[in-house]
């Protein structure tokens, strides 16, 4: 729970130097909001279990009275949100993933908040195992990537050689049902958002989560720079 308290003060001192000694007893509200489509990060339709960012959100302001969160209430698109941040019509968001180009645009805060798991789906009947993005690779043409359009995922798979990328779309959950109309053979993105848009998109019987786990990265508080 100290850990939650010092990132709060972190924020505030970074974001407004001197006011924590200025106005001690005065709350200072910091502007977010919450991302759509990402329950296990914001869940607003279901308080008692609110998703991870939220939850640490809440904690912050238990602990830390000097502080409060406004604008949770409106949701956005994760694009959406980068450019809140860079047009400072937000001061900072919970649950960003740090990249090339975010850190060019962003400070992010540390302590990492939450290590994020990397995962590919693929149809429930394709009896591929792929271990690697090299085993991947040796499955061109038949090797096509799915991912969202705007994430650090695709950012970063870009960078590497040899893969087949298909970012058409900016959402995850029109990406996995692309792979039962064998539109692309595998969909890479978080754990967790894997998970939660298969249950949503009522897809358990159709497509299946790979055990391999590709790449393990933490989330972060992120601000403008």
């Amino acid at each position: 729970m100290r850990h939650w308290r010092c990132l709060g003060q972190a924020l505030l001192l970074l974001l407004w130097p001197g006011l924590l000694v200025a106005h001690p007893e005065q709350p200072l509200g910091l502007s977010t909001v919450s991302q759509i489509n990402s329950p296990w990060k914001y869940d607003l339709d279901h308080p008692e279990r609110p998703g991870f960012c939220l939850e640490i959100l809440q904690a912050i302001e238990r602990l830390d009275l000097t502080l409060t969160f406004k604008g949770l209430d409106r949701e956005t698109s994760l694009r959406r949100v980068e450019m809140l941040l860079v047009e400072n019509q937000i001061d900072v968001f919970c649950g960003l993933l740090k990249s090339t180009s975010r850190e060019q645009r962003f400070r992010f805060i540390g302590p990492p908040i939450f290590p994020l798991q990397q995962r590919i789906a693929v149809r429930a009947d394709d009896p591929v195992d792929v271990r690697s993005l090299d085993d991947i690779r040796r499955l061109d043409p038949d090797g096509v990537i799915l991912v969202a359009r705007g994430t650090k995922y695709n950012e970063w798979l870009r960078t590497l050689p040899g893969l087949r990328i298909d970012d058409s779309s900016g959402e995850s959950a029109v990406n996995l049902r692309k792979l039962p109309a064998g539109r692309g053979r595998f969909c890479y993105h978080s754990d967790f958002t894997l998970r939660d848009a298969i249950a949503a998109e009522g897809l358990d019987a159709k497509v299946r989560l790979l055990p391999t786990v590709f790449l393990v990265e933490p989330l972060y508080f992120a601000v403008k720079s």
